[in-house]
Protein backbone atom coordinates (compact mmCIF):
# COMPACT_ATOMS: atom_id res chain seq x y z
CA UNK A 1 0.00 0.00 0.00
CA UNK A 2 2.92 2.40 1.06
CA UNK A 3 4.49 1.36 -2.35
CA UNK A 4 1.65 2.16 -4.63
CA UNK A 5 0.93 5.32 -2.54
CA UNK A 6 5.32 6.24 -3.21
CA UNK A 7 5.17 5.35 -6.64
CA UNK A 8 1.86 7.79 -7.63
CA UNK A 9 3.73 10.78 -5.33
CA UNK A 10 6.94 10.56 -7.47
CA UNK A 11 4.83 10.27 -10.99
CA UNK A 12 3.18 13.31 -9.48
CA UNK A 13 6.20 15.19 -8.59
CA UNK A 14 7.53 13.95 -11.52
CA UNK A 15 4.86 15.12 -14.23
CA UNK A 16 4.57 18.44 -12.59
CA UNK A 17 8.54 19.33 -13.01
CA UNK A 18 7.96 17.80 -16.39
CA UNK A 19 5.32 20.71 -16.75
CA UNK A 20 7.11 23.24 -15.18
CA UNK A 21 10.22 22.80 -17.48
CA UNK A 22 7.30 23.26 -20.26
CA UNK A 23 6.06 26.43 -19.23
CA UNK A 24 9.45 27.87 -18.88
CA UNK A 25 10.87 26.65 -22.26
CA UNK A 26 8.42 28.13 -24.40
CA UNK A 27 9.66 31.62 -25.33
CA UNK A 28 8.56 34.11 -27.74
CA UNK A 29 11.45 35.27 -30.26
CA UNK A 30 11.36 38.60 -31.69
CA UNK A 31 10.31 38.16 -35.20
CA UNK A 32 13.19 40.70 -36.44
CA UNK A 33 15.60 37.82 -35.66
CA UNK A 34 13.74 35.15 -37.35
CA UNK A 35 15.37 35.46 -40.47
CA UNK A 36 18.85 35.28 -38.64
CA UNK A 37 18.75 31.80 -38.82
CA UNK A 38 21.98 30.44 -37.55
CA UNK A 39 23.90 27.25 -38.93
CA UNK A 40 21.40 23.94 -37.93
CA UNK A 41 18.51 25.80 -36.73
CA UNK A 42 15.15 25.82 -38.56
CA UNK A 43 12.64 29.10 -37.55
CA UNK A 44 9.17 28.53 -37.64
CA UNK A 45 6.00 30.75 -36.50
CA UNK A 46 2.93 29.31 -35.24
CA UNK A 47 -0.01 31.20 -34.26
CA UNK A 48 2.13 34.13 -33.41
CA UNK A 49 4.80 32.02 -31.40
CA UNK A 50 7.87 31.83 -32.69
CA UNK A 51 10.39 28.36 -32.76
CA UNK A 52 14.00 27.04 -33.08
CA UNK A 53 14.68 23.79 -34.03
CA UNK A 54 17.28 22.01 -34.47
CA UNK A 55 18.16 21.40 -38.05
CA UNK A 56 19.29 18.08 -40.16
CA UNK A 57 18.50 17.34 -44.10
CA UNK A 58 19.06 13.87 -45.85
CA UNK A 59 18.24 12.92 -49.43
CA UNK A 60 17.40 9.18 -50.17
CA UNK A 61 15.83 7.92 -53.57
CA UNK A 62 16.17 11.32 -54.72
CA UNK A 63 13.84 12.99 -51.86
CA UNK A 64 15.38 15.78 -49.82
CA UNK A 65 14.01 15.38 -46.71
CA UNK A 66 14.22 18.62 -44.42
CA UNK A 67 14.07 18.05 -40.34
CA UNK A 68 13.74 20.26 -37.44
CA UNK A 69 12.81 18.58 -33.71
CA UNK A 70 13.10 20.71 -30.63
CA UNK A 71 15.41 19.43 -27.39
CA UNK A 72 12.62 20.26 -24.96
CA UNK A 73 9.40 18.75 -24.29
CA UNK A 74 6.43 18.85 -25.88
CA UNK A 75 8.97 18.55 -28.67
CA UNK A 76 7.90 20.02 -32.05
CA UNK A 77 8.66 18.70 -35.29
CA UNK A 78 8.93 20.06 -38.94
CA UNK A 79 9.46 17.57 -41.87
CA UNK A 80 9.65 18.71 -45.11
CA UNK A 81 9.69 15.93 -48.72
CA UNK A 82 10.81 16.98 -51.38
CA UNK A 83 10.64 14.88 -54.93
CA UNK A 84 14.01 16.68 -55.60
CA UNK A 85 17.25 17.88 -54.49
CA UNK A 86 17.57 21.46 -56.64
CA UNK A 87 17.59 25.05 -56.32
CA UNK A 88 13.72 26.57 -56.59
CA UNK A 89 10.32 26.97 -55.63
CA UNK A 90 7.91 24.00 -54.38
CA UNK A 91 4.39 23.25 -53.49
CA UNK A 92 3.57 21.22 -50.74
CA UNK A 93 0.14 19.52 -51.68
CA UNK A 94 0.58 16.09 -50.41
CA UNK A 95 -0.07 13.82 -47.44
CA UNK A 96 1.95 11.06 -48.28
CA UNK A 97 5.62 11.84 -47.14
CA UNK A 98 8.13 10.14 -48.51
CA UNK A 99 6.26 7.08 -49.92
CA UNK A 100 4.07 9.41 -52.26
CA UNK A 101 4.54 11.29 -55.42
CA UNK A 102 3.89 14.66 -53.51
CA UNK A 103 5.77 17.13 -51.82
CA UNK A 104 4.94 16.91 -48.21
CA UNK A 105 4.93 19.50 -45.35
CA UNK A 106 4.11 17.76 -41.72
CA UNK A 107 4.12 19.29 -38.18
CA UNK A 108 4.22 16.67 -35.33
CA UNK A 109 3.59 17.99 -31.56
CA UNK A 110 3.52 16.21 -28.07
CA UNK A 111 5.52 13.88 -25.80
CA UNK A 112 5.59 10.19 -27.37
CA UNK A 113 4.90 8.05 -26.00
CA UNK A 114 1.94 9.65 -24.35
CA UNK A 115 0.82 11.00 -27.46
CA UNK A 116 1.48 12.93 -30.54
CA UNK A 117 -0.35 15.26 -32.92
CA UNK A 118 0.74 14.95 -36.23
CA UNK A 119 -0.34 17.58 -38.68
CA UNK A 120 0.20 17.59 -42.68
CA UNK A 121 -0.36 19.22 -46.05
CA UNK A 122 -2.82 17.51 -48.30
CA UNK A 123 -4.83 18.96 -51.68
CA UNK A 124 -6.31 21.59 -49.89
CA UNK A 125 -3.93 22.45 -46.73
CA UNK A 126 -1.00 23.49 -49.03
CA UNK A 127 2.25 25.75 -48.97
CA UNK A 128 5.78 26.27 -50.67
CA UNK A 129 9.06 25.57 -49.91
CA UNK A 130 12.07 27.87 -51.70
CA UNK A 131 15.54 26.04 -51.78
CA UNK A 132 17.61 29.06 -52.42
CA UNK A 133 20.81 27.29 -51.58
CA UNK A 134 21.85 23.46 -52.19
CA UNK A 135 25.49 22.54 -51.86
CA UNK A 136 26.34 19.31 -51.60
CA UNK A 137 30.87 20.18 -51.65
CA UNK A 138 29.70 21.77 -48.58
CA UNK A 139 27.10 19.71 -47.75
CA UNK A 140 24.49 22.34 -46.53
CA UNK A 141 20.61 23.79 -47.78
CA UNK A 142 19.11 26.53 -47.30
CA UNK A 143 15.89 28.27 -47.69
CA UNK A 144 12.31 29.13 -46.33
CA UNK A 145 9.24 27.29 -46.02
CA UNK A 146 5.32 28.53 -45.16
CA UNK A 147 2.38 26.14 -45.06
CA UNK A 148 -1.14 25.36 -43.87
CA UNK A 149 -1.73 22.09 -42.29
CA UNK A 150 -4.83 19.62 -41.26
CA UNK A 151 -4.83 17.21 -38.37
CA UNK A 152 -4.35 13.70 -39.10
CA UNK A 153 -3.44 11.93 -36.20
CA UNK A 154 -4.96 10.84 -33.35
CA UNK A 155 -7.91 12.33 -34.64
CA UNK A 156 -8.55 14.45 -37.72
CA UNK A 157 -9.96 17.74 -38.30
CA UNK A 158 -8.28 20.45 -36.79
CA UNK A 159 -5.96 22.54 -38.41
CA UNK A 160 -2.76 24.80 -38.13
CA UNK A 161 -0.32 27.16 -40.04
CA UNK A 162 3.03 27.33 -40.25
CA UNK A 163 4.75 30.69 -40.84
CA UNK A 164 8.23 32.62 -41.17
CA UNK A 165 9.79 29.01 -41.73
CA UNK A 166 13.71 29.75 -42.66
CA UNK A 167 16.84 27.34 -42.02
CA UNK A 168 20.24 28.40 -43.05
CA UNK A 169 22.59 26.01 -43.94
CA UNK A 170 21.69 22.87 -42.57
CA UNK A 171 23.88 20.18 -43.08
CA UNK A 172 22.94 17.22 -45.79
CA UNK A 173 23.46 14.00 -44.09
CA UNK A 174 23.82 11.12 -46.75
Amino acid sequence: MIKQYLNKFITSILLHGICFILIISCTKTPASTLNTAQNSSIYFTINEVNYITNGWATISNGTLKINGSTSYSPTKQILLYLKTSTIGTYILNSSEGPQGNGNTGTYTEGVAPFGLTVFSTDASNIGSVTISKFDMINKVVSGTFYFDATQISPLTGGGIKISNGSFNNIPINE
